[in-house]
């Protein structure tokens, strides 16, 4: 599982590369590609996957009509924190070539500062058909950026807290020297670069986004090697969990299914985001291709539960007072099931037990997580995907340390537990 874990890490720089990595893995599991605008013919037993940008949504049909057994669903997100590029803004700044940057989500600042970054994305470029231009993925293996901290000598207040400004000190810089272009304009500079990785033509490029990512590689650590650090542990270990146990389930009276949903970290707002319709849609194509009634589709979601598998934080030993003590995961203490009496995560008390059940049974603990009473929880797509659908939602995960940095921490024995207990809960 290491060796698939840190391969899955270190090959997903993006929300799009996770998508593309996870629809591949599928795939070579016997899973069909479904085109969303094509009709469908679906099989009791069959293996299907569609995309939807980032987002991947895949099944295997259950023996008996989901009126009648339901879904059993487990959901996770593509994407994490990140730095994008505003490669249009690219320029030559004080004898440097420099990028600001947008920020996607809430990473934490500091923890991008004096890294060995690279850049990642896509471009969309023309095709034959002008109304379907081609999306093509690429990425800078070497580090090509940086975004360097200010001298302590010129900031003597630095290690007294200092609030840095995404516009102003967040620049990455990409090169020195304006004579190193050759006449090309900064921006047009990084297009060329990117296309050439990409194996494209510049001169084709209708769109481009870019993101900063990490190009450490995922690596155990700790005197005993349980613990392992790596960029987006949130929620790349959510999706591979998840895939992994989807790929491994066999064909049941209920239909199971996985949801990896992009835009989770910006609000989930979006036509791929858990806050639209994409769940709620398919499951009702599945329902109306079975053949069943109008009412079928209100006793599937009644016969469904949801499981939605993100990130938790993890008791820090420097920052006690952050958790509640009877409530405070601690890393390598099993599975966490996260509750919150706002319903910032879902909950029922029959799922939660239910998920408690499947640890016993896996003989895995499971560890819980409730914020303390003055701090408000983070969110999930769990919440989107229960109020959508109309089913029962849990969330669970793996505790963290740091969730957010551009390093993140983890023990590797919580994510084969979690993975074990979502084996069970296909099986």
């Amino acid at each position: 599982m290491q060796h698939q874990l840190f391969g899955f890490l270190d090959s997903t720089p993006t929300a799009l590369h996770t998508a593309l990595q996870l629809t591949d893995r599928l795939s070579a599991n016997g899973f069909t590609r479904l085109d969303p605008r094509q009709q469908w013919q679906l099989e009791p037993g069959g293996r299907y996957v569609l995309t939807r940008g980032a987002s991947v949504v895949a099944w295997i049909s259950g023996h008996s009509p989901p009126g009648e057994s339901g879904f059993r669903v487990a959901t996770a997100h593509t994407d994490s924190p990140a730095l994008k590029l505003k490669h249009d803004a690219v320029r030559n700044e004080s004898g440097y070539l420099v990028a600001p940057v947008e920020v996607y989500g809430s990473p934490i600042y500091s923890s991008w500062l004096d890294r060995d970054l690279s850049v990642a994305g896509a471009l969309v470029v023309e095709s034959e058909e002008p109304q379907a231009p081609r999306v093509v993925p690429f990425v800078f293996q070497q580090p090509c950026a940086v975004i360097p901290n200010l001298a302590i000598h010129l900031n003597r207040k630095l290690n007294e807290g200092f609030a840095y400004s995404a516009h102003d000190h967040l620049h990455a810089v990409l090169d020195i020297g304006a004579d190193r272009l050759s006449g090309v304009q900064p921006r047009e500079a990084l297009l060329q670069a990117a296309a050439r990785v990409a194996g494209v033509q510049a001169s084709t490029i209708i769109r481009a986004e870019m993101f900063l990512y990490d190009t450490q590689p995922a690596r155990r650590t700790a005197l005993s090697q349980t613990l392992f650090s790596a960029s987006q542990i949130d929620n790349k270990v959510g999706c591979l969990t998840v895939a992994e146990a989807l790929c491994a389930a066999k064909t049941t009276a209920t239909t199971a299914m996985a949801v990896f949903y992009d835009h989770e970290e910006i609000g989930s707002r979006s036509w791929s985001g858990a806050d639209s319709v994409l769940l709620l849609h398919i499951m009702e194509r599945i329902v109306a291709l079975a053949g069943e009634s109008a009412e079928a589709r209100y006793r599937a979601a009644a016969a469904s539960t949801i499981i939605s598998n993100d990130a938790a934080n993890g008791l820090h030993p420097s920052y006690r007072d952050k958790h509640d003590s009877a409530y405070a995961p601690l890393l390598g203490g099993g599975p966490v099931l996260k509750s919150d009496a706002n319903q910032r995560y879902a909950g029922t008390p029959e799922l939660e037990a239910a998920f408690a059940a499947l640890c016993r049974q896996e003989g895995h603990p499971m560890q819980q997580l409730v914020s303390r009473a003055d701090m408000r929880p983070g969110s999930t797509v769990g919440p989107f995907s229960a109020a959508h659908t109309g089913i029962a939602t849990i969330d669970v995960g793996i505790p963290l340390l740091a969730m957010h940095s551009i390093r993140e921490t983890a023990a590797l024995a919580d994510v084969l537990a979690l993975r074990d207990v979502l084996r069970s809960y296909f099986a």
